[in-house]
């Protein structure tokens, strides 16, 4: 395979649709003076404010500012806007890759991720099929990237939009969704589709009291402590969660009613569980198994005959040919989705009725923590 700096110059050129780039390419150089970096909004392809570079001599690091108008009423007042979290790649400066990653070295960087937003974004390897996975994908600040998943550089996301290069920080916590372009296999008949799936939306907690909110319903656990006695006070409370205000949480449990109130308590900590839930003898149709198991979440399906095959369910889809489920399932090196129409079971792994998963998600951590 050639260096990741000799792929890129070829790309700018070509981009043949059929290039595959897996790799860490060593010192980067999207922070030196680096001439024809790519600076600006790509039309059609990414959402992002116009990007100038700073007043001193090249590339300041990955750091631009966004250009302003003076204050009114200030004159030559310019205020300090945001820097983009979409960073400017210039492919000449790209110096030869270290190599390619092993499907195991691969599989350990998606593992070791910190957030879920660089998971679901690592989730798809550059080189499997559909080579050069075509995502879209959605910052907290309101930016868009669209485009090719071309591999990684330098503690960067590296995405080829619009014939121009940009690139994410990994595990930066900014990611609130990603949707990716997949082939789908339909168990049985072998055929193939093409869907547009939602491989990750978890928008950031900022304010547990408020974004508690939006998993009413669903089962938290949340590290709290008095803020009176914040040194001997720690525990930890589990429930569903009935209302998030702003200014309580309430929490539904076996042993009663928890009320955490921002007057009182300080949050370090919020988890997401998930319930077990088998379909087996509880459903009509394939469309009853809509909202049961998270999207993205892990499950099993059981087919006919007892064959098992385990993955990551994401929902209920439907054709001219009736529903279906649609699951990410392990396949050579990376993963594929794979349709199903008959089963016997969907279930989580190791169903317990009643029951929720061991594992759990977290979804806040109190930066003074």
């Amino acid at each position: 395979m050639r260096p990741l700096s000799t792929m890129f110059a070829c790309l700018l050129a070509a981009a043949p649709a059929s290039a595959q780039v897996v790799g860490e390419a060593a010192n980067a150089g999207s922070g030196s003076n680096a001439a024809g970096a790519v600076v600006g909004q790509v039309p059609g392809a990414m959402s992002a404010p116009a990007l100038t570079p700073s007043a001193s001599p090249g590339l300041q690091g990955s750091v631009f500012a966004a250009p302003s108008a003076p204050v009114p009423g200030k004159a030559g007042v310019i205020p300090a806007l945001a820097a983009s979290a979409i960073i400017p790649i210039d492919p000449a400066a790209m110096p030869a890759k270290k190599g390619d990653y092993s499907p195991s070295e691969w599989g350990k960087l998606v593992t070791d991720a910190k957030d879920e937003g660089t998971k679901a974004v690592l989730s798809a390897r550059p080189g499997d099929k559909p080579a050069d996975p075509q995502m879209t994908v959605k910052l907290n600040n309101g930016e868009t990237v669209s485009g090719a998943f071309r591999g990684l550089s330098d503690g960067k996301m590296i995405f080829q939009t619009g014939g121009k290069f940009v690139g994410l920080k990994m595990d930066a916590n900014n990611i609130e969704e990603v949707r990716r372009q997949t082939d789908v296999i339909f168990d049985g008949s072998g055929s193939y589709g093409h869907e547009e799936v939602v491989v990750h939306n978890r928008p950031a907690v900022a304010d547990p009291f408020k974004d508690a909110a939006r998993y009413k319903g669903r089962v938290v656990d949340i590290d709290t402590r008095d803020l009176d006695d914040l040194k001997w006070s720690a525990q930890t409370l589990s429930g569903r969660v009935i209302k998030a205000d702003g200014n309580e949480i309430l929490l539904e449990s076996a042993k009663g009613q928890y009320h955490i109130q921002r007057e009182f308590h300080r949050i370090d900590k919020m988890a997401l569980r998930t319930d077990h839930y088998s379909s087996k003898g509880q459903i009509g149709s394939i469309s009853e198994v809509a909202g049961k198991i998270p999207d993205g979440g892990p499950a099993e399906v059981v087919l006919m005959g007892g064959k098992t095959v385990k993955g990551r369910f994401f929902g209920v889809r439907k054709d001219a040919q009736g529903s279906f489920i649609l699951m990410e399932v392990a396949s050579g090196s990376g993963t594929a989705f794979r349709a199903f129409r008959d089963f016997s079971d969907l279930r989580t792994p190791g169903y317990v009725k009643g029951g929720l998963l061991a594992d759990a998600e977290t979804v806040y951590t109190n930066p003074e923590k």
